[in-house]
């Protein structure tokens, strides 16, 4: 991977990926001592690694690429599973999923 391109994906990936962290550390803070494992699955595995996904793409792109695709789905079917509500689901999406899905993609083609 070189060029300009990449380096303007790995500085917005590592943005957002500091981002999810932030929220995801936010959520974990404010969890009930009877949180659901569904809920610390979908944050771990949401916001929790975009930004360890996009440092692997770094050295290994498709390696990087594909958990940021895996987790983000992974994440977006457990939060679906368990949430219930219309809006929070497409919330959850538009915010977490969406955007690893998108880094992960790029990832695989460029790499």
């Amino acid at each position: 991977m070189r060029g300009w391109t990449v380096r303007v994906l790995i500085v917005l990936g590592v943005l957002v990926g500091l981002w999810h962290l932030r929220l995801a550390l936010e959520a974990i803070f404010v969890f009930r001592n009877d949180e659901p494992i569904a809920s610390w699955l979908a944050v771990v595995l949401g916001p929790g690694l975009t930004l360890l996904g996009v440092l692997l793409a770094v050295p290994k792109p498709k390696l990087g690429g594909a958990m940021l695709i895996v987790a983000g789905t992974l994440a977006f079917a457990i939060f679906f599973e368990a949430a219930g509500a219309p809006d929070a689901v497409a919330g959850f999406f538009q915010m977490f999923t969406l955007p690893s899905i998108l880094l992960g993609t790029v990832f695989l083609v460029l790499g």
